[in-house]
């Protein structure tokens, strides 16, 4: 079906849904809906079908991403009236808090919270918020605009991580400094392993982030902030950060239980 409706075969979509093929089934394109792939190459007349044929025009994947943000961020020709849009509008899609933050409309975000009722955190099912969405896409207006509304910069997911470990594994250091600013906890520790913001800017190789929170917030290091780090860094190959542990005084030789009990110098020896 995502290969007919790529082609713009309309007759061989109607076809293949005439079969009784299942439309809540992501596709195999990255997780998208078969709404989705029409509404990315602007076929009104299939989406049409689809639609008529019982794909939900609200229908979201594990990314935030449907139809309608797929239209909401796909720029067109001037000449181009979107028609899939309109069609998709017409039978009950939104353009709430959430889509506008998926596209990053920091603008219609903050129209939309202005007049109330929107769920600010709105969690998906692995309990990322929107604030999170925003950070870990590096959308520096949304962010503030979440937060300005009391999104909260301390809420964890459901692998434990806060906002600001989002940033730091992405090295987004005005983020981060921003979120500390509102109230983010850096020492926030994700049980489990031990790890804080630190540790995901250092095992992600962004040195200059590592450094900053090094020094402004004077991580001690152990089995899991030392050797983990250093064990993490030196699996992705990132040699200035796993030289700016060891200067600072991380254990070369420890071996933790986060990293099958290996020390750094065996996941260095696992690189090709």
């Amino acid at each position: 079906l995502a290969l007919a409706i790529d082609a713009g075969n309309t007759q061989a979509v109607k076809v293949i849904l005439d079969s009784g093929i299942d439309l809540s089934a992501n596709s195999p394109h990255y997780g998208s809906t078969r709404l989705m792939r029409a509404a990315e190459n602007q076929n009104v007349d299939i989406a049409r079908l689809l639609l008529d044929y019982g794909a939900s025009p609200t229908e979201k994947t594990y990314t935030r991403q449907s139809a309608l943000t797929v239209c909401l961020s796909r720029p067109l020709p001037e000449n181009v009236i979107d028609s899939v849009k309109n069609l998709l509008l017409q039978r009950g899609a939104t353009i709430g808090l959430e889509e506008a933050v998926v596209v990053e409309d920091a603008i219609y975000a903050r129209g939309i919270l202005e007049r109330g009722g929107a769920d600010v955190e709105m969690p998906d099912a692995n309990g990322r918020t929107l604030l999170m969405w925003a950070v870990q896409h590096g959308n520096h207006e949304t962010v503030r605009v979440l937060t300005e509304y009391g999104a909260d910069v301390n809420r964890a997911d459901r692998y434990h991580k806060i906002s600001l470990m989002k940033a730091s594994a992405r090295g987004d250091l005005e983020t981060i400094k921003y979120l500390i600013s509102r109230g983010a906890n850096p020492r926030f520790i994700i049980r489990h392993s031990g790890w804080v913001a630190f540790d995901f800017a250092a095992a992600h190789g962004h040195l200059d982030t590592a450094a900053w929170l090094l020094e402004n917030f004077r991580f001690g290091f152990g089995a899991y902030r030392g050797g983990g780090t250093l064990a993490a860094a030196a699996e992705k190959g990132h040699l200035s950060t796993v030289q700016f542990l060891l200067d600072n005084g991380v254990n070369p030789n420890t071996a933790t239980n986060l990293f099958y009990g290996r020390t750094a110098l065996m996941w260095a020896g696992c690189r090709r």
